[in-house]
């Protein structure tokens, strides 16, 4: 794939599809002007594969019918129409795919996870608590072999149907080669998938899981993050739902020592809004 230029849109879940997980006019039109706007490259955020199976978002894409085709084309379309490329992100939300309760179906999951240690309320802001009012405590499938295989062929018919629809490319949310400690944070390298209970850490004996950020969870190396802070005057929050608690931290942190917070989003309102200088509802 040869793209125009070094300007990439990375993947984000806007919430911009309908209620049904189908793409309409306000998805297209917010990444046909960032074509516009002269990116190379635009990577469509978080499209179930297995949607409502594993949903994460309100409004999410879902990539996971034939009859999602119709909107993923005309995305396409409108799209390569200004000259850019356009892959998408192939996403199933697992043990995090809180928002599938509204379907009445579990969370799958390689296996149940323990308990968390620690005062699991501290690591919220007051808003994100109430955010949690009303939602359906989800039951967990945990998964067998053939369960297993239905994840990998809905990611390969998502792959096709990304082709069907124009897609250049896709983007496979995660990598599921690495361990994670939730603890300490080492690494370990696999020479394989491991689709088993996770084993515990060779260092502090906690549980490990495999090394990707998903929705709502914090993003990694948050200390480099604010150390760059510190020589930075301006903060600009470009397309981001706001889910991920330490982002808000950042924000909120920063504009309380005087630094300026920028937020670019075509939503009306996200968490992040709250520490922001200046909000700008745009695409």
């Amino acid at each position: 794939m040869e793209v125009k230029n070094r300007i990439m849109v990375t993947a984000m879940g806007v919430s911009l599809s309908e209620e049904d997980g189908h793409v309409g006019e306000r998805l297209i039109a917010y990444h046909e002007e960032q074509a516009k706007g002269g990116a190379g490259l635009i990577i469509s955020g978080v499209a179930g594969v297995a949607w409502p199976v594993g949903a994460v978002a309100w409004q999410q894409t879902a990539i996971s019918d034939d009859k999602f085709l119709p909107g993923l084309t005309e995305l396409c379309a409108r799209v390569h129409k200004h000259g850019a490329k356009i892959a998408v992100q192939l996403h199933h939300g697992g043990l995090v795919a809180g928002y599938s309760t509204r379907w009445d179906v579990p969370l799958w999951a390689p296996a149940i996870p323990p308990a968390p240690n620690g005062n699991f309320f501290e690591y919220f802001l007051p808003e994100e608590m109430a955010g949690f009012s009303g939602m359906t405590m989800p039951s967990i499938k945990v998964l067998e072999k053939e369960d297993i295989a239905t994840v990998v062929r809905q990611f390969g018919e998502g792959a096709a149907r990304a082709k069907k629809a124009g897609f250049d490319a896709i983007e496979i949310h995660g990598t599921l080669r690495k361990l994670r400690c939730m603890m300490c944070g080492d690494i370990d390298e696999l020479e394989r998938f491991q689709p088993v209970r996770y084993p515990a850490c060779k260092h502090c004996g906690n549980w490990r899981r495999h090394d990707v950020v998903l929705w709502g969870e914090s993003i990694k190396r948050f200390d480099e993050y604010q150390d760059l802070l510190e020589t930075a005057d301006c903060l600009m929050l470009v397309g981001l739902s706001g889910a991920v608690t330490q982002t808000n931290d950042m924000s909120r942190l920063f504009r309380k020592h005087g630094g300026k917070v920028i937020e670019i989003n075509p939503s009306t309102f996200t968490p992040a809004t709250f520490y922001t200088s200046t909000s700008i509802r745009t695409t």
